[in-house]
């Protein structure tokens, strides 16, 4: 298979999602400033890849990374997201939940309640503004809306870049701060023409160099070629109402995403549980999950 039609030129982007994770893993310098960053405490030291949840497609048996769970040397765990899809109201759910499931990690791991450290988020956003959302940066919390109070209880701080509403500073003659510096390389593709390079923005470009030239940026191409097919099956499914077209393309994405053998139960399904196949698809559900989703539907 010849790479080069497999590559599409956002994935030169330094908004490129896999590009941005393979940063998380790889530059520490910029790993603690961004943990640094969120939680406004200049005395972490260092930090850790806690965990990661990969994409479930391979290429040569090996898995690519899709989020990482970062955790610091005080014991609080961080998760960092580069969205540049729109954020709907089920994006929203999948924050919260995630941030809460990393509450739940040190809950499991028998630490008492009221010792439970911190949850960090950061999404950086590169679509247009969320319905409601006006600011370049915006801080979620629970509260009680009416006393402007965060609840005691809530572990989970999230921070939400909006960097659409950094258009103002794009062409502006004064030098940006770091974390801009780098907002402004993820949106325009380029470094901000009035700032000074900063040291770890010299280190992010250095770094997709790299990426570019890496095995990573070969299996992204795999794993873009799949989403390519699943969306295909997608639209022929929505174009094609007949139910053997059905089965095929359900089994044909069920064999995208999971790489079973066991899938023929999919020809006993009826049409509205293989509708349900596509509508499951992008929720990181594990496969007796996803299985299970289909036929109790």
């Amino acid at each position: 298979m010849n790479i080069n039609q497999q590559v599409k030129p956002f994935m030169f982007m330094y908004r490129y999602d896999y590009f941005f994770h393979y940063l998380l893993i790889n530059d520490e310098p910029l790993r603690l400033f961004l943990c640094q960053y969120i939680s406004h405490d200049d005395s972490i030291i260092h930090t850790t890849i806690e965990n990661s949840e990969t994409y479930k497609p391979s290429y040569d048996g090996k898995k690519l990374v899709l989020d990482v769970v970062v955790k610091d040397d005080k014991g609080r765990y961080y998760n960092f997201e580069m969205q540049n899809r729109s954020i709907e109201e089920e994006d929203q759910i999948r924050f919260m939940r995630y941030g809460e499931r990393l509450v739940d990690i040190q809950e499991k791991k028998g630490i008492k309640l009221q010792n439970i450290k911190e949850v960090y988020q950061l999404i950086i956003y590169t679509g247009k503004a969320i319905e409601g959302l006006k600011r370049y940066r915006h801080d979620i919390r629970k509260a009680d809306r009416q006393g402007n109070k965060d609840f005691k209880g809530n572990r989970v701080k999230t921070v939400i870049l909006q960097i659409e509403k950094m258009k103002e500073e794009k062409e502006m003659e004064k030098g940006l701060e770091i974390m801009e510096q780098l907002n402004h390389l993820f949106y325009y593709n380029e470094i901000h023409k009035y700032s000074e390079m900063d040291e770890l923005v010299k280190g992010v470009v250095k770094m997709h160099e790299e990426f570019i030239r890496s095995e990573d940026f070969i299996r992204a191409c795999e794993i873009e070629r799949e989403r390519s097919l699943i969306e295909a099956k997608l639209q022929r499914a929505k174009d094609n109402g007949k139910h053997e077209e059905k089965v095929v393309n359900a089994k044909a994405v069920l064999q995208v995403l999971f790489d079973k053998e066991d899938i023929n139960w999919i020809e006993e399904c009826c049409d509205e549980k293989l509708d349900r196949v596509f509508q499951l698809i992008g929720k990181n559900l594990k496969y007796e999950q996803f299985k299970q989703a289909i036929i109790e539907k």
